[in-house]
């Protein structure tokens, strides 16, 4: 019955939790084969931000992206609380398939009027939308574009902001990551019912049997 508890113990905390879409406050802890799955970026506090560019990138090790693995530039929108600036009306969302099997996603937007960028109030950028057809279960790989990275004041000529370098390095720290699939509910309940089997075997094994 202890082999039986411990296992039961072991496997509810292996088992994630299920949705049809995974939301966290960053990024994916995991993904549900052709389901969509939607995420929050952020960006850090900074100062005097007049327009930013972002472009996040998604591949793989196996299946193709644009078709097994890519991300939903039609239901990518805006952050709906919290968002930037005051207005979204010049957002601007577009997504592509970049040598290297790279699905890219770009974000960008600008305001004629400074803001200052602060956690918990004007800190979200957009809720980001990812799908992956039902047959694939490879990991992605999620990173940040360094290279096309803007946050600039909204002075004329084209100036970084003053917190440019650590806005970065958080940027890169919040979206690179690995993103593996997570079982069915469905085959968690295999499992579940596999682990009680197994158990009750185990304990029936070990019951001296009197004749």
């Amino acid at each position: 019955m202890r082999m039986l508890s411990l296992c039961l113990c072991t496997l509810y905390f292996a088992i994630p939790s299920y949705a049809s879409s995974l939301e966290s406050a960053s990024l994916l802890s995991g993904y549900l084969p052709g389901q969509p799955q939607s995420f929050i970026f952020s960006l850090p506090p900074v100062t005097d931000l007049g327009s930013y560019n972002v472009e996040l990138l998604l591949t793989s090790p196996t299946g193709v992206a644009g078709t097994d693995f890519y991300f939903d530039a039609l239901a990518t929108t805006p952050a709906a609380n919290n968002y930037i600036f005051s207005s979204a009306e010049n957002f601007f969302v577009s997504a592509n398939v970049v040598p290297g099997n790279i699905h890219s996603l770009t974000l960008s937007d600008f305001s004629s009027a400074g803001v200052d960028v602060v956690t918990g109030a004007n800190d979200e950028v957009a809720s980001i939308v990812l799908r992956t057809s039902a047959s694939f279960n490879g990991v992605l790989s999620l990173s940040l574009g360094v290279d096309t990275f803007q946050l600039d004041t909204p002075a004329s000529t084209p100036t970084s902001v003053s917190e440019y370098a650590s806005a970065l390095a958080a940027a890169v720290a919040e979206v690179n990551s690995e993103v593996s699939p997570v079982p069915e509910p469905g085959t968690a309940g295999i499992c579940i019912a596999s682990t009680l089997l197994v158990g009750y075997r185990l304990r029936r094994s070990r019951t001296p049997q009197w004749h």
